[in-house]
């Protein structure tokens, strides 16, 4: 049996990300990891791009032992969020725990990047979005149409985030702003 994990917060977050753009659809593109690094170095902007890359190889190492598991947990007969290293489980925790310590701001600031994650790939599939739904409630921040939302940004993340007043106003009008 391995060593029980302790991860740093960059890794916890790092594995909410990667799990929720993997998970869903079973594919973890270039957009996406590029989409995660740009999320991970404004949350840890002291972090150089190579610890970044360190720590998403190793959360990514994780999660492939967690879906191993929940595989043969499924193989077995048993329900995989019984077991305590689950991916579904491990993405559940880590919501609550953040709802428990973050702010309001900074919960809705992790949903936008859950919402600019799931469209990396240009498509963002009905289990992203119940996914997307189920973490919005354990964040303790409002689900929103996402529909709508995900459609308008169907551009290249590149463009979104140069251009930060759209940013801004999608933020307002999601209601995931401050005010």
């Amino acid at each position: 049996m391995s060593e029980p994990r302790k991860p740093n917060e960059m890794e916890t977050l790092a594995y909410l990300y990667s799990a929720f753009a993997v998970y869903t659809d079973d594919d973890f593109d270039d957009d996406e990891k590029s989409c995660i690094m740009d999320s991970l170095s404004r949350w840890f902007p002291t972090a150089s791009k190579d610890e970044i890359i360190t720590t998403l190889d190793t959360v990514y190492t994780w999660f492939k032992e967690d879906i191993k598991q929940d595989i043969g947990a499924a193989q077995l007969g048993y329900p995989a969020n019984l077991l305590g290293g689950s991916v579904a489980s491990s993405m559940s925790e880590i919501a609550i725990g953040v709802k428990e310590h973050w702010s309001l701001h900074d919960r809705k600031q992790l949903q936008m990047d859950l919402i600019l994650i799931s469209n990396a790939d240009t498509y963002c599939s009905k289990a992203e979005k119940d996914l997307l739904d189920q973490l919005s409630d354990e964040l303790g921040v409002e689900r929103k149409d996402y529909d709508n939302k995900i459609d308008e940004l169907d551009m290249s993340l590149d463009d979104l985030l140069k251009e930060s007043d759209r940013l801004d106003a999608l933020l307002k009008e999601l209601g995931l702003d401050d005010k």
